[in-house]
């Protein structure tokens, strides 16, 4: 389990990396700036949050290397492939 908010993300990124793939979806996302760690190291990241606000901020720091699904993790979602 990863904390929600951490300003160096070593600890997070060796223990991100040590898994195969480079598909990632972070699941109550928020606005970290893990993401940035993941973008820089060419992942495929998909954020899913409840906060519409939270992801425009996202969008914000990176456009289009993402991709956005806004929902709640309690009712139905359709999460695309």
């Amino acid at each position: 389990m990863l904390g929600w908010y951490q300003e160096e993300h070593a600890v997070s990124m060796k223990l991100i990396t040590s898994c195969d793939g480079k598909r990632i979806i972070d699941v109550g996302a928020g606005a970290t700036t893990l993401i940035d760690s993941l973008v820089e190291n060419e992942y495929d990241v998909t954020v899913l949050d409840i906060s519409s606000k939270a992801l425009q901020i996202l969008s914000d720091r990176h456009g289009e290397n993402l991709k956005y699904i806004h929902g709640d993790l309690s009712k139905s979602l359709d999460l695309g492939e």
